[in-house]
């Protein structure tokens, strides 16, 4: 899904020879999905890249460095967030039709993002180290959501570069967030235009899903964002 929103991204820039055909081709594919699938990260995913490439106002500095600013205070933020949204909100969560239980398991991933926030706050500056989730025989956690102590994964970059990497971790993937907007805001507008929604639709697979380092993940973010660059390329050889 990620991979075809890009696609209908970047198609919208192609030229007129060009992009009916595009379009067409990838309209059945990218409907079925949208409509038959059970991740809610990618139809919020989705639902961000549509926003951002209809609704944000490239050209001013302003949108930029907000969304930069939110970005890296929730990286810097991230465990305290989770504890503090754990305890205010998974009662509500887990009665939603979307988010709760047997649907989104909302609250399950907010116990899991607890526990492990915690565990990193134990060592704040460097963390435990990569992979440090899975060697922790059991976290503290009442189990109220989620069966078990154990966890092989984070479900979140952010805490899990926290109980990996601390702060550390934390202010490095900050400074990637502002190299990388920064980028961004010194594309063309349409170059902006394809590289900020493919962020966006990959942004809640990296929050919401399983482990930073896993391959598949790994691949799709490099594989999107080599989609996102062909498309840009495709549009200047188009407008030469």
């Amino acid at each position: 899904i990620a991979v075809l929103s890009t696609a209908f991204v970047c198609s919208a820039l192609l030229g007129r020879d060009f992009k009916k055909e595009f379009l067409a081709l990838l309209a059945i594919p990218f409907v079925l999905a949208v409509c038959f699938t059970q991740s809610q990260s990618a139809q919020l995913g989705i639902i961000l890249a549509l926003v951002c490439f209809f609704l944000f106002p490239y050209g001013r500095r302003w949108a930029w460095r907000a969304v930069t600013v939110v970005l890296v205070a929730g990286m810097l933020c991230a465990p305290f967030l989770a504890i503090w949204m754990f305890g205010a909100w998974a009662d509500s969560i887990t009665a939603m039709p979307f988010l709760g239980q047997g649907d989104g398991f909302g609250a399950q991933r907010l116990e899991i993002w607890d526990a492990v926030a915690r565990k990193a706050l134990e060592r704040p500056f460097h963390g435990f180290g990569i992979e440090a989730t899975r060697a922790v025989e059991a976290f503290d956690t009442d189990q109220i959501y989620r069966k078990g102590v154990t966890e092989l994964h984070p479900h979140n970059f952010a805490i899990q570069l926290w109980i990996e990497f601390g702060v550390m971790g934390a202010l490095a993937a900050s400074a990637f967030f502002v190299a990388l907007f920064n980028y961004f805001r010194r594309l063309n507008y349409d170059a902006a235009r394809v590289a900020l929604p493919t962020f966006m639709v990959l942004l809640p697979a990296l929050t919401f899903g399983y482990g930073l380092w896993q391959g598949w993940l790994v691949g799709l973010v490099i594989f999107t964002f080599a989609f996102a660059k062909l498309g840009m390329r495709l549009y200047e050889e188009n407008n030469e």
